[in-house]
């Protein structure tokens, strides 16, 4: 192990402590998460389940080489992770609920913090997180800039690999649009297809009057 090795190691075990209180049970969403697939899929939902695809491979691989030799470094994955469903997560929950009129309870949990407020949480993380993180050298800081940023590019890669059909993606892009933009873009659809048939009826006619050969 070199000495950045070394360094971010003690880093960790530094960290492991101050965050303590912090990273507790209301912080964790795989029981969420759990909770909601089971609620979409049924209590037989572990056997729906395709294989992992390489991206998400890629990423457990990532965070356990982490866990085994930069163990500070999983902060950013937990500050990205877990810090979004307590903020933004709250507008896509709410939306969620709205759109798909989910029963009560059902369907986001996800994005619910028991036992503290999700504000409680993210603020009292975000503030040991800063405090830490600004204690420590400029090596560090800047892995934790890179961790950051290779979060979002492992979690791009999986939904990218998720096998979504067009006509699902079309039929959600539908249901989630609120229905007087539905239809306006119906309208302005209609409107664009009424002066560019008879557009192209007229240029199919010029055509057709044109010898093979001086069409091109």
């Amino acid at each position: 192990m070199g000495v950045r090795e070394t360094r971010l190691v003690s880093v960790g075990t530094l960290f492991s402590a101050r965050f303590k209180d912090v990273l507790k049970g209301g912080l964790y969403r795989a029981p969420g998460f759990k909770q909601d697939v089971q609620d979409y899929l049924g209590a037989t939902w572990q056997a729906q389940l395709g294989p992992k695809s390489q991206a998400l491979k890629d990423y457990e691989a990532h965070l356990a080489k982490l866990g085994a030799s930069s163990p500070a470094l999983l902060l950013a994955h937990v500050y990205t992770q877990h810090l979004a469903m307590a903020s933004g997560g709250q507008i896509v929950k709410r939306w969620a609920r709205k759109i798909f009129a989910l029963p009560d309870d059902i369907g986001t949990a996800a994005f619910d913090f028991p036992g503290e407020s999700n504000n409680t949480l993210r603020s009292a993380f975000k503030k040991q997180f800063d405090e830490w993180g600004a204690a420590q050298p400029q090596e560090v800081q800047d892995q934790l800039l890179s961790e950051h940023l290779a979060a979002f590019g492992h979690n791009n890669g999986i939904i990218a690999a998720f096998p979504l059909p067009a006509s699902a993606i079309i039929a959600g892009a539908i249901r989630v649009t609120p229905r007087p933009v539905l239809l306006l873009l119906v309208g302005l659809l209609g409107w664009c297809l009424a002066f560019f048939i008879p557009w192209l009826q007229t240029k199919l006619q010029d055509l057709a009057g044109i010898p093979m050969h001086m069409r091109y």
